[in-house]
């Protein structure tokens, strides 16, 4: 059984009832997160891009499972490299960190910032201001990370990135997660949106099915991978798949174009699609050569299984509408208040 052009409607219906759900939320979250963070980072005396980044700035987003994605980029000189591995072979010497030492970091984080883990427990102290009571911001290296209240039903995390751009040229480079990162995210978001531009909105909309029928494989256990929150996982290897094969009348159509393309390609042909000619996947790194064959076996397995994943989102779909509630005055305590910083709205007006 393969995927029909009644099964894709139908999904559609879908993915458009939470999107009309949802997106507005998340954008209007996303737009003051991006506020706060110029804020913050205008405040200090080293010059600071904020660049936003992921799923949720060219909005190929499912729902708010993925979370939203912001680079700070310094500029600086290499010398800071020697600063960064000194700091970090210090902390390998420490011993394990208790939760109150962290928070008395954050605290106490007013010395001049040279690395950016030192950016990093700034940046989380003053992004503080910005929040509830409720949400928390961590950091952990050069990451900040932000949970929005994980009582209510729409879960929104910010994950903040300190880069370097080193030689000014928009290429990046910093640590993600432990894996050593280099790219030209702005480029890399152009060229995403004019190939969805030149399929006519397809490659996007693709992109998005696919995330929500990865999920679907999550939520009645037939996977424990969630590929899609690696950022831009889907995006990136959908690029590498031909303009022509997205030139079709039917969704169900441009499934097997992109099943069968994949299906044939060699994971070293599949690249980021930032004009740096980075091989996407490689043996152990952010995306991992295993990453690329799960991938084919999921969509493989979706395209021939559409009857049992269609009854699953049904289901799933009438579970959610039962929970759904209006959240629009949930936080009205969050933006009234005497502090000069003006708090996130995380809802949408």
């Amino acid at each position: 059984m393969a995927i029909s052009k009644e099964n894709v409607d139908f999904l559609f219906n879908i993915m458009k009832h939470y999107d009309d759900e949802y997106n507005p939320i998340v954008d209007n979250c996303f737009d003051e997160v991006n506020r706060a963070l110029n804020e913050i980072c205008s405040s200090f005396q080293e010059s600071i891009s904020v660049v936003p980044f992921g799923c949720y700035a060219i909005k190929s987003n499912y729902q708010a499972f993925e979370p939203m994605e912001f680079y700070c980029v310094l500029k600086a000189d290499r010398q800071v490299l020697q600063k960064e591995i000194a700091q970090k072979q210090e902390a390998k010497k420490r011993k394990r960190r208790t939760i109150k030492s962290i928070y008395n970091d954050i605290i106490s984080a007013n010395s001049k910032s040279e690395t950016s883990l030192d950016y990093a427990k700034q940046l989380a102290s003053k992004f503080q201001q910005y929040v509830g009571e409720e949400d928390k911001v961590l950091f952990r290296n050069n990451v900040v990370f932000v949970k929005f209240n994980p009582d209510e039903n729409t879960k929104i995390s910010i994950v903040t990135y300190i880069c370097y751009d080193f030689d000014g040229d928009g290429i990046i480079e910093f640590s993600k997660l432990g894996y050593k990162t280099t790219q030209n995210p702005t480029k890399l978001m152009q060229n995403i949106q004019q190939k969805n531009l030149r399929t006519n909105g397809n490659y996007l909309l693709m992109c998005k099915l696919i995330k929500m029928l990865e999920l679907e494989l999550i939520l009645s256990n037939r996977s424990n991978v969630n590929l899609s929150s690696k950022t831009f996982f889907v995006e990136n290897v959908l690029y590498n798949v031909p303009d022509k094969f997205f030139d079709c009348k039917e969704f169900s159509e441009i499934f097997l174009n992109v099943v069968n393309y994949l299906n044939q390609v060699s994971v070293d042909n599949i690249l980021i699609p930032d004009d740096t000619n980075t091989k996407m996947f490689n043996e152990h790194g952010y995306y991992a050569n295993s990453n690329f064959d799960s991938f084919l076996r999921k969509i493989t397995f979706i395209y021939k299984n559409a009857d049992e994943m269609i009854y699953d989102a049904i289901n799933s779909s009438n579970n959610s509408s039962e929970q759904t509630h209006n959240t629009d005055d949930t936080n009205e305590n969050l933006i009234e208040n005497d502090k000069p910083v003006q708090k996130i709205n995380k809802n949408h007006k």
